[in-house]
């Protein structure tokens, strides 16, 4: 038995180094970012388009995007992904967390696919009077990102290329939190840092949001890099449970068929590369 077991795990390791180099090969996809700037979007028609997730306005200091909820229930029903951002006007590490306490209130039950944002680009946080220098920006954004950590939820922090490189230090930004980039260009001449998305434009066009029927001139559109779904899924992230070995009971049997076998050590191996694992009362499985 013993060294069946050696066998195993030897084929789990060798099975999931295999499958990580598949998983590294994630196709980037388009997405959009919205707020109550897009009015009361047809969900229905943005599925129609190449949208494969949406990052959602949840608010702006202590007031709450009047289309986050419509956004958020309408966006899941039509089985689009999503995230959320927070546009900061915090200018001290103590306003940081504040902000972070607000989105953990209006979050609250509801389960993200995509990152937990904090939007950092106000004109305010420059302003002379507030002595900000790059090093206190950054605590403060780090400030939000370890309270909305502390609670469970994958973060991230937004700003352009300007804000990265001469306003924020992006490398103890990216050590801690995922970053996503605007810079309105062909390409991403941005090669320093690695970022999980691109926000490619402000111009862009999209069924149900800047057609005839909504009269919206356009839309954010991004390009996402990294396969958060899985990750945050897998992490047990953003109010999603963690997947969890062996839910027959039955010791080594992750797939819930009953007993231990081969099939097995496949979907531990599938799950340490890190694939998507749907945990269901039929066990863990891909997605």
């Amino acid at each position: 038995m013993k060294r069946l077991a050696t066998v195993a795990i030897s084929i789990v390791l060798v099975f999931a180094f295999t499958l990580s180099a598949f998983a590294a090969e994630f196709t980037p996809i388009y997405g959009i970012d919205v707020s109550v700037w897009q009015g009361d979007i047809n969900w229905g028609k943005v599925v129609g388009t190449d949208t494969e997730f949406a990052i959602l306005r949840v608010g702006f200091n202590d007031k709450i995007d009047a289309q986050f909820e419509n956004n958020y229930n309408n966006a899941k029903a039509n089985g689009v992904p999503v995230g959320v951002y927070m546009y900061s006007y915090a200018v001290t590490e103590q306003a940081a967390i504040e902000e972070a306490e607000i989105v953990l209130e209006r979050i609250k039950g509801k389960q993200f696919e995509y990152p937990i944002y904090l939007d950092i680009e106000d004109a305010k946080l420059l302003k002379p009077e507030y002595g900000l220098t790059k090093e206190q920006r950054t605590k403060n954004a780090l400030a939000f990102v370890h309270k909305m950590q502390e609670h469970g939820y994958y973060v991230g922090v937004y700003a352009n290329l300007d804000w990265f490189t001469n306003y924020l230090d992006k490398d103890a930004l990216g050590a801690e939190c995922e970053l996503w980039i605007a810079h309105y260009n062909d390409n991403v001449d941005y090669k320093d840092t690695v970022y999980g998305m691109w926000q490619y434009t402000d111009k862009g066009k999209i069924d149900g949001i800047t057609d005839e029927e909504t009269k919206i001139p356009t839309v954010d559109r991004n390009i996402c890099y990294k396969d958060y779904p899985t990750i945050i899924k897998n992490g047990g992230y953003n109010g999603f449970e963690k997947p969890t070995l062996e839910p027959s009971g039955i010791k080594g049997d992750v797939n819930a068929d009953g007993e231990m076998n081969l099939d097995d050590v496949v979907v531990l191996a599938q799950y340490v590369a890190g694939w998507s694992i749907v945990v269901s009362a039929d066990g863990l499985n891909l997605n």
